[in-house]
Formats: structure tokens, C-alpha cells, sequence
């Protein structure tokens, strides 16, 4: 694995996006003071997730972005991105290459991103962490800071050996375990004060429920037989009701088809809405018309009888006064006379003439009109038929007698006129008698056959009223049904029962026998009960809540103590595998820490030993109403602690050493750490400042041995280290005043050594 791009835009210096390639080995970067180059390191450093405005050198994050100037203006963001390749860790990740990108804007929004992926910066530095990158180990070492690895607290130091171990993850692992143990003890303890809180109160609610454990008995019983016979019965009532709705369903049916016959015999009688009604009114109509017409011609007829019977009358008045000239005449020629109807009996006749138009007048009966009509022209008949007589005139009245008998015989002319006249009435009027018979008939026929279908209707009728009747014996046998399955509920709740729950899963059958044995046996269970007296279900409610509680509690109870036994159990395992790992790792470090003092000092001796710290923490209590300070030994904890003796010297550990023995005892330390845990990437800021040309040689040896299997990145000012170099980075402020990069590669930067 191997640190194989970054990728810089906008942070710090560096204004533009700059990418540095480095490939397996060393890389160096170079510049003079206040080109940016440790700002490379900078940037290493944020993206690992160190949050320390300190070593970050800056006051705020915001700092982070570029600032602008009078060429370039401010950025709004900054982001860092890096490349790890030929990663061969697939128990930490299953990729080969990681990608690792951070950006900050100027509202302080920051965002991670793993692959493209967005996370969160815990889960990153834990990543980090198991591949033995991050901040608080020695991936990236400054030259103020290569000092610190002597000069920090002895726990502290064995934080850092972890990371660089490749332990920090089983120690994070640890330390989440024993926070987790912490806080199941404590969740644990109040599980335990909580039942020690409720049982006295429960055994108090038990020993009351206890007494009604027989009562429950009797209640138990009692259910069972009420879901037998409440429940069967209430089956019988629900089952009849479904036959009952099936026997509506087709009475309904019925009803609507016998309904149906019923409007469409109604349509053919015309009794609907939709079709002219009533052909008898029609008929009976034409023939009161029909009678009017007669009435009409019967008053015509009667004005020419009245006209002909004037005429009669004019007749008899001038017979009258030809018998009287007769009278006067001694002897004359005898002449053709009329024989004339006494006076008395003309009168007679008129007076039933006029009896007889008075009738007809009054009469709305056809057939008696047409008898009246028949006498009058009998009457009439009488009236003129009158036979002539020879008389003698006397001389003088001859021509009165002659006038009289013209005028006699031109009234005659006009009585047939009228006779005539009266037979064209009577044919009229037998016309339209001989309709009126025909309209009656045919009112006879549509009666006849509106009869048949009243009948027909009276018929479906009285059908439609039995189904009907049946029909309503059918619903008022489903009311009663309902009627009963409401008392059942009425009993069943004045058990105080859900009747839901009675009723439920009932598809027993029994018999009438069967069912007044559970009656009786449930009316003697509920005697019993009532006699045990009330139990306050409240309590009992209480009772049963305060049992779950514990019941649950009780299993919580287990459950912590479980986890706490799981919980020490992985602590211990955790604890064996890091102390015999890290162990391990001391002595070969040890044995390396001997090798390259050797190799820096010509001689001398060093080692790294675990030891166990017993920290103090002041404790208040308050005693007797004032508060008491207490000092109590916290756990032990682990530290590493260094231990040095130089040649040509008699001053023994690390307090004594000078400052430039200090740093090249922390060198030969970083070497033997980096010899041992073959980090894959490690980064010195100016860490050869301090070094003399014969040890700047010498830590350049030792890097190209160590190099093969650890990635450097060295920022340097020393051309001795710069040599070592596989590929050589130059920074330098442009005419823009931002950070720019330069590259030689291996060949160019010796050619550049030399020149």
C-alpha cells in the first residue's frame, strides 16, 4: 500500500488545483521558507483528520481556505483528496484503491467522502486507524515533533506505539467494550434498585390476589360455559337470520317481478304515465256526442211537428169556416168536402202531440225518443188524413169555399214539405243511433276486456299482497332473532364478559337438554361468585402489571448480566491480544532501538518498558452537612517508558540527554518502530534540520533500507537527504503569490544535485 496521489485546491497557499504523483520509495520536497511546502503536509495532516488548530498552524478552520490576494481572490472552499493504491487488506476493506477527499467551505461546512461515497470522520479515523495511518501515531512526524515521542506522558507514548502498531483498533474495540460494561453495570444496578423498589409492594398485592384464586376458578368455569351456551345460541340466532336474509332476498325477487307483471298489465289498461289512458272515457265520450247530435235533430224535428201542427190548426180553423158558409147555402151544386175531426178530438190529439215532444224534450233515452218520435208521426198521420165529402156550396160562398180549399191544399203542400223534411231528420237520427249502438258495444267490448284485466291485476295483486305477508312474518322473525342476540348481549355484559370473546370460535352443537344444564350451572356459578364478594379489579390489574414489570425487569436483569459476562469476557480477550501483540512488538523494537543506537552512536543501550500507572482522582462527599474531600486510586493503566544509556557517558535516561542526543535517540527510536511495524506511509517535516552531514548520511542510509517496505515523504532542506530521493517535489510562490509545484525525477534531481 502506498500513498499514490494528493490532490490540493484552494487550501492554504495553494490557490489552484495542484496534483503530486509519488510513486514506491522516497519523495522529497523542497523549497525555501515560505513556499507552502510544509502546507503538502498540512494538508496530509487535515485529511487524516487531524481537528488541532495548533498543529494545523492556523486560528480557525475558515484560515483552511485560500484568502486571495490582489491577483487571485478568495476561494470558497478547500479540499484535499488522496489515492491510496495496491491495497491488500480485504479483511479492512475489500477495494484495492482508496480514495480519500475533505472539503471545507467558508461557512464552515465540511464534508468527507470515501470513494466517492460520503462518511462520517469517525468512521474514516477508525479506517485509518486498522491501516496504520492517522494522526496521533508517527504517519507524520514534524521536526518540532520528533522530540515527542520522548517527551510525552508514558500512556500517552503507548497510544502512539498502538497506532503505529497497527493496535489502536483493538484498543478503540477495548475501550468501547469497557464503556459499554460501564454503562450495563450501571444499567444494571438501577434494574436491581428498581426490583428491590417494587417487590414488597407486589408480594403485598399478591397475597391479596392469592385469596381469589379460587374465585378465578369459578370465573374461569364460568366463561367456559357461557362461550357454550351464550355462544350456541347465539349461532342458532345468527344462522336463522342468514336463512332468514337468503328467504328475503327471494321474496324480494318475487315481489319485484310480480310488481313488474302488475305495471305492465296497468300499461295495457293505459293506467301508466306513459300511455293515453282510458279508451272507455273516449268512447263514452263520442257517444255523448253522438247523443247531442240526436237531442239537435230531435229539437229540429220538433220545431217543423210544432210548424205542421200550426198548419193543422189553420186547416181546422178554415173547415170551420167552410161548414160555416155551407150552412148558408140552401141549395147548390154538390161538392167534394174533407171530412173534418170534431173539434173536441183534434184537440185531444195536439194536446198528446204536445205531451209527447215534451217527453222526447225531457227524455235522455234514446230508445224512448224514438217511440215518441213514432207516435207523434201516428198523431200526425191521424191529423191529415182526412177524407172529402160531396156538399152543396150556396152561390155566394162557392168562391170563399173554393179559396178556403186552395189555401187548405197549399197548407197540406207544405205539411208533406214538412214530412219530408221530419223523414230526413228520422234517417239522421237512426244514423247516428245505429253509431251510438256501435260505440256502446264497443264500450261493451273494452269493458269486457278491461275486466278481464282488473282481474288479471287483482289476481297479481292479491299474490303480491301474500308474498308480502309472508315476507313481513319473515322480517318479524329476523327482529326477533336480533331481539334475542340483543338480551344474550345484555346477559353476557351484566357478567361483566366482552361478548366478542364469549361468542368466539362457538361452532359446538348440543341439544336442549345440554343447554339447560349450562343455564343452571351458570346461574349457580354467578349465586357462588356474588357470595365470594367483590374483587377489585383494579388491583388484580395492578397485581398482573406489577408481575409483568418484574417478569420484565427480571430479564433485563439477566440479559445485562449476560452482556456484562460477554462484556468482560471480549475486554479480557481484547486485553490478552493487544498486551501479547504489543509486547511482542516492544522486544523486537528493543532489539532494533540497540541496532540503530549502534549505528548512530557507535554503542550504547535502550529499551522500551510497559509500565503500570495508578492514577488519583479527588472524589467529593458531602459527610455531616459539609462536603469532604476524598482521594481515591482510580484503574491502573498501561504506559511505555524509555529508557537510554549512551556511550562515552554516565548520565543515564532520557531528562539527560542534550538536545541533539535527544533528537537522534527519537530518530533511532522511529527507525526501530518503522523497522517493526512497517507502516506504509510515513511523512518527516524537516526532521534532518538538526543533523550534522555525518548523521544526515546516515539517516539517509537508513531510509533507503527502510524504504522498500515504508513509503517516505520527506520535506527537506539537505541535499544528502534530497539525494535519496526517488522523485523530488519543488515548491515555490509565483508571480501570483500562490504556492506552485515543481517535479524532477531521480536522474534529473542528481543531475540537479551535481550542478
Amino acid at each position: 500500500m502506498y500513498l499514490r496521489e494528493i490532490e490540493i485546491k484552494g487550501f492554504k497557499s495553494f490557490a489552484d488545483k495542484t496534483i503530486l504523483q509519488f510513486p514506491k520509495g522516497i519523495s522529497a520536497i523542497v523549497g525555501p521558507n515560505g513556499s507552502g511546502k510544509s502546507n503538502v503536509v498540512d494538508a496530509l495532516r487535515w485529511v487524516l483528520g487531524e481537528q488541532s488548530s495548533k498543529n494545523l498552524r492556523i486560528d480557525s478552520n475558515v484560515n483552511l481556505i485560500f484568502s486571495g490576494n490582489e491577483f487571485k481572490p478568495a476561494g470558497q472552499s478547500a479540499k484535499v483528496r488522496l489515492v491510496f493504491d495496491d491495497i491488500n487488506r480485504t479483511d479492512i476493506i475489500e477495494a484495492s484503491t482508496l480514495e480519500i477527499e475533505k472539503i471545507i467551505y467558508r461557512d464552515g461546512k465540511t464534508e468527507y467522502f470515501l470513494n466517492k461515497k460520503d462518511v462520517r470522520q469517525k468512521d474514516l479515523v477508525e479506517l485509518l486507524a486498522s491501516l496504520q495511518l492517522g494522526t496521533k501515531g508517527l504517519s507524520i512526524i514534524s521536526q518540532g515533533s520528533i522530540e515527542n515521542i520522548l517527551k510525552v506522558s508514558a500512556v500517552d507514548r503507548k497510544i502512539m506505539f498502538e497506532e503505529i502498531l497497527g493496535l489502536r483498533q483493538l484498543e478503540i474495540k477495548k475501550e468501547t467494550s469497557e464503556k459499554k460494561l460501564e454503562n450495563t453495570c450501571i444499567n444494571l444496578d438501577k434494574v436491581n434498585a428498581l426490583i428491590n423498589e417494587i417487590l414488597p409492594h407486589f408480594r403485598s398485592l399478591k397475597r391479596y390476589v392469592s385469596r381469589f384464586d379460587k374465585q378465578q376458578e369459578y370465573q374461569d368455569e364460568l366463561i367456559d360455559l357461557c362461550k357454550k351456551y351464550y355462544g350456541y345460541r347465539f349461532q342458532v340466532f345468527s344462522k336463522n337470520n342468514e336463512n332468514i336474509l337468503i328467504e328475503l332476498k327471494n321474496y324480494n325477487n318475487q315481489i319485484q317481478e310480480i310488481e313488474k307483471q302488475i305495471e305492465e298489465e296497468k300499461s295495457k289498461l293505459g293506467l301508466t304515465d306513459n300511455i293515453d289512458k282510458n279508451v272507455i272515457s273516449n268512447l263514452n265520450q263520442q257517444q255523448k256526442e253522438i247523443e247531442n247530435v240526436i237531442k239537435e235533430l230531435n229539437l229540429e224535428k220538433q220545431k217543423l211537428v210544432y210548424e205542421m201542427a200550426k198548419l193543422e190548426g189553420q186547416i181546422e180553423e178554415k173547415a170551420l169556416a167552410i161548414k160555416n158558409l155551407s150552412q148558408n147555402i140552401n141549395q147548390s151544386p154538390k161538392i167534394s168536402k174533407p171530412r173534418f175531426i170534431s173539434f173536441d178530438n183534434l184537440e185531444l190529439k195536439f194536446n198528446n202531440l204536445k205531451q209527447l215532444i215534451k217527453n222526447i224534450l225531457n227524455s235522455s233515452d234514446i230508445h224512448e225518443i224514438k217511440s215518441n218520435i213514432v207516435s207523434i208521426e201516428k198523431h200526425l198521420d191521424e191529423i191529415l188524413n182526412i177524407e172529402h165529402e160531396e156538399i152543396k156550396l150556396e152561390p155566394d160562398n162557392s168562391s170563399k169555399i173554393e179559396e178556403l180549399n186552395i189555401n187548405i191544399s197549399e197548407i197540406k203542400n207544405r205539411i208533406d214539405a214538412f214530412k219530408i223534411k221530419i223523414q230526413e231528420f228520422d234517417q239522421k237520427i237512426n244514423t247516428k243511433d245505429t253509431e251510438a249502438n256501435q260505440i256502446e258495444d264497443q264500450i261493451e267490448s273494452e269493458s269486457q276486456k278491461q275486466r278481464e284485466m282488473f282481474n288479471i291485476i287483482e289476481q297479481k295483486q292479491r299474490e303480491l299482497m301474500n308474498l308480502q305477508n309472508k315476507k313481513q312474518t319473515f322480517n318479524i322473525e329476523f327482529e326477533k332473532n336480533n331481539i334475542n342476540i340483543e338480551n344474550l348481549k345484555n346477559q353476557v355484559s351484566s357478567m361483566n364478559f366482552d361478548f366478542n370473546f364469549i361468542i368466539q370460535n362457538s361452532n359446538e352443537t348440543f341439544n336442549e337438554q345440554d343447554l339447560k344444564t349450562f343455564y343452571d350451572k351458570i346461574e349457580k356459578l354467578r349465586a357462588i361468585l356474588n357470595e365470594l364478594g367483590f374483587v377489585d379489579q383494579n388491583i388484580v390489574d395492578e397485581y398482573n402489571d406489577t408481575q409483568k414489570r418484574i417478569e420484565f425487569l427480571e430479564t433485563q436483569k439477566s440479559d445485562l448480566e449476560k452482556a456484562v459476562s460477554d462484556l468482560k469476557l471480549i475486554i479480557k480477550e481484547l486485553t490478552l491480544k493487544i498486551n501479547d501483540t504489543f509486547t511482542t512488538a516492544i522486544k523486537e523494537i528493543n532489539y532494533d532501538f540497540n541496532k540503530y543506537l549502534e549505528l548512530i552512536f557507535g554503542g550504547g543501550k535502550g529499551s522500551l518498558e510497559i509500565i503500570e500507572i495508578k492514577e488519583k482522582v479527588a472524589k467529593s462527599e458531602e459527610k455531616e452537612g459539609e462536603q469532604e474531600t476524598l482521594i481515591e486510586e482510580n484503574d491502573k493503566k498501561i504506559g511505555l517508558e524509555i529508557k537510554v544509556k549512551l556511550p562515552k557517558t554516565k548520565l543515564d535516561g532520557v531528562e539527560a540527554l542534550s538536545g541533539g542526543e535527544k533528537s537522534l535517540v527519537s530518530i533511532a527510536l522511529l527507525f526501530a518502530i518503522v523497522s517493526q511495524s512497517k507502516p506504509p506511509l510515513l511523512v518527516l517535516d524537516e526532521v534532518d534540520a538538526a543533523l550534522d552531514e555525518e548523521n544526515t548520511r546516515k539517516f539517509s542510509n537508513i531510509l533507503k533500507d527502510l524504504s522498500d517496505k515504508t513509503q517516505y515523504i520527506v520535506i527537506t532542506h539537505n541535499w544528502l537527504t534530497m539525494s535519496s530521493a526517488n522523485v523530488i517535489y519543488g515548491v515555490t510562490i509565483g508571480k501570483e503569490k500562490f504556492s506552485q509545484i515543481l517535479s524532477l525525477e531521480l536522474e534529473d534531481s542528481r543531475n540537479f544535485m551535481k550542478n
